[in-house]
């Protein structure tokens, strides 16, 4: 026997583990709760007249000097973008849409794109440069939109707006040329 401890109370220690494992299988256990389908809204989507622009810029060079380096040179060069909604409606007509039918046209282009209004992405690029030599790169960046009209029709009522959405965005090699070391 354990000095200090006295059968009683190993046996109410033991019960007690004994209710709280019934009680976390039998939570684990239950059914999920289930999700009234009152007041949920049936809504219906169109996207029209929908057209893709690629956006190019200028491209950007990094000279890389490893001359007198004795082992390969890593950069990375980081580039993020947000993904973004723009209601073409209110710049190009000076319409303004109603805050809750925006918010209603946001979620219908998010979940038509699978993605988000303002998600920020971003990727890597790593340029290599092998000892005792200098390397030009030039890294081009490229955007593709696509724009169109979208209409949302919930319980009856028809919201149309005009859009545009960054859909992606690159950062990538073009070229890479060595020059001579000085």
């Amino acid at each position: 026997m354990i000095r200090g401890y006295t059968g009683p109370s190993i046996l109410v220690a033991i019960i007690f583990i004994v209710i709280i494992i019934f009680a976390i299988v039998k939570w684990h256990n239950a059914p999920s709760p289930q999700i009234s389908q009152q007041g949920i809204s049936d809504i219906s989507t169109r996207f029209e007249q929908v057209a893709e622009e690629i956006q190019q810029f200028p491209p950007a060079i990094f000279p890389i000097n490893n001359c007198g380096g004795s082992a390969d040179v890593r950069q990375e060069i980081t580039h993020s973008y947000v993904h973004e909604v723009v209601d073409e409606t209110q710049l190009k007509l000076g319409l303004e849409i109603p805050g809750a039918d925006w918010l209603k046209i946001v979620a219908e282009i998010e979940k038509h794109y699978g993605t988000s209004d303002k998600e920020t992405i971003t990727y890597s690029t790593i340029l290599t440069v092998p000892a005792g030599q200098k390397i030009q790169y030039t890294l081009v960046r490229e955007q593709t939109w696509e724009s169109g009209i979208i209409i949302v029709d919930s319980d009856g009522k028809k919201t149309s707006a005009a859009y545009r959405i960054l859909k992606n965005e690159t950062f990538e090699v073009a070229n890479s040329e060595q020059k001579p070391c000085p």
